[in-house]
């Protein structure tokens, strides 16, 4: 297998439904690459979640933006995610979840990126010129093929 066979990119409109199409295809490479089934969960979420909340949140205005992903198989398998909205380290700018706290007295949010966070290995950001990029390793081993 060479590294294009297991490299997926993929190009994402700032729309829900293109997120679902990039999420059909992200489940068919994984699927056809063999990827470990906890590998593909893992991969399915974060981008789900991390595409999610910058097409939410990361812009002001009706613009048509793209969010560029590249999945790279291997031990240990990546993601890394760019996009032109706001600045925003997930590391640093998201409150951190009270787990302590009751469910009603929760705020709103948070959860998912404290999800991903547990689930990968690392998370790298940086800014780069207008783009936010941020690297997800996932842990080593569950991106074998």
């Amino acid at each position: 297998m060479n590294d294009a066979e297991t490299t997926l990119r993929l190009d994402i409109a700032n729309r829900l439904d293109a997120l679902n199409e990039a999420l059909e295809r992200l489940e068919a490479f994984l699927e056809a690459e063999g990827a470990p089934l906890k590998l593909a969960y893992v991969a399915r979420l974060t981008l789900e979640e991390l595409a999610t909340n910058t097409i939410k949140y990361g812009y002001d205005n009706p613009d048509e933006h793209h969010i560029g992903v590249v999945v790279q198989l291997g031990s240990p398998a990546t993601m890394t995610i760019e996009d032109d909205g706001h600045p925003f380290n997930p590391l640093t700018d998201a409150p951190e979840p009270d787990l302590a706290a009751s469910a009603e007295d929760r705020p709103i949010g948070g959860l998912g990126l404290h999800m991903v966070k547990s689930l990968t290995a690392s998370l790298d950001y940086q800014r780069q010129g207008h783009y936010n990029r941020l690297r997800v390793v996932f842990a080593d081993g569950d991106g074998a093929t």
